[in-house]
């Protein structure tokens, strides 16, 4: 019997913030492997990956060095994922004090804080997702991420272009807006997923071979 098809999107920033971040040991993760375990029942036709690469912290100067390695990895592994890339802005901005401190004046006093913002990845998610759905459906267009602002494109899918919609949050926690744009089905990722969904420690790429980072925090 033939599976239902589905296109995966996943929000790279927030699949890492939510699951990866402080785990080392499972950010060699598998996209593809991860989407058949949370998806047993539908064949993935498709994913698209969409993050940016970060900028070099002063405190971990390889980790911009990782990361292409992770996405030369994680694309070469499958044929059917697409990784998209957005920018990351760096702002520096002046916000008070916390807990409050007042100056001699009885001003908030205020610090200089710099603030990383990626731009330009959930436009492009949620352009995808409408443009795949309105030129060739698949049965499912799931979605990989717990950030509220994409209820309105789960909203637009679901009840304007009729076609099906998931949501598999990264944590247990779903932002309520997700929530009441009603998807057709909702899973969350679990430990035990991510530690099953890993890339073998070599993957190969081209003529050569990318290896899982020794050290990777």
């Amino acid at each position: 019997m033939t599976k239902p098809t589905a296109i995966v999107y996943v929000d790279g920033l927030n699949l890492y913030r939510q699951c990866l971040s402080g785990r080392p040991e499972l950010k060699w993760l598998d996209i593809h492997k991860l989407c058949e375990y949370m998806l047993p029942t539908h064949q993935i036709i498709s994913i698209r990956y969409f993050t940016s690469i970060i900028r070099q912290p002063a405190n971990n100067p390889a980790a911009p060095l990782r990361q292409r390695i992770y996405l030369r990895a994680l694309e070469s592994h499958t044929s059917i994922l697409k990784i998209h890339l957005g920018k990351i802005r760096v702002d520096t901005k002046r916000y008070r004090k916390v807990p409050l401190e007042l100056d001699t004046s009885g001003n908030p006093v205020l610090v200089r804080v710099q603030k990383l913002e990626e731009k330009g990845t959930d436009v492009s998610l949620a352009s995808h997702m409408v443009f795949d759905a309105g030129i060739n459906p698949a049965d499912l267009h799931v979605l990989i991420s717990s950030d509220g602002d994409f209820a309105p494109t789960i909203s637009l899918l679901r009840n304007l272009m009729n076609v099906g919609v998931a949501i598999i949050a990264p944590s247990g926690h779903m932002a309520r807006p997700l929530l009441e744009a009603k998807p057709h089905l909702i899973r969350s990722i679990h430990r035990d997923a991510l530690r099953k969904s890993q890339l073998p420690e070599e993957v190969k790429v081209g003529d050569g071979a990318v290896h899982r980072p020794a050290t990777w925090s």
